[in-house]
């Protein structure tokens, strides 16, 4: 899994709009929209920026990974964790 693949998955698992992301992180909509036909590279400025919009996610966004003793996780832990608080 690629960063691509992360910010796909972190959009479908946070209520954030998309829109309101890319507007907060200073990246054009449509660059955006060609980074994930992967027409064009996504550039580390604009994954920071992004990352820097959802902070316990944004080792996770870069990385790939969770590191959960930091707060560092991903948006399907925190799904998963409050399913089980739920119960």
């Amino acid at each position: 899994m690629d960063e691509i693949d992360r910010l796909d998955l972190l959009f479908k698992f946070t209520d954030r709009s998309k829109k309101s992301v890319l507007e907060e992180a200073g990246v054009s909509y449509a660059r955006f929209a060609d980074v994930q036909r992967r027409k064009v590279a996504l550039r580390a400025s604009e994954l920071t920026a992004i990352a820097s919009c959802f902070p316990e996610y944004k080792y996770w966004l870069v990385f790939g990974e969770e590191l959960p003793e930091a707060g560092q996780i991903s948006p399907m832990t925190k799904e998963a964790r409050e399913r089980n608080t739920a119960r």
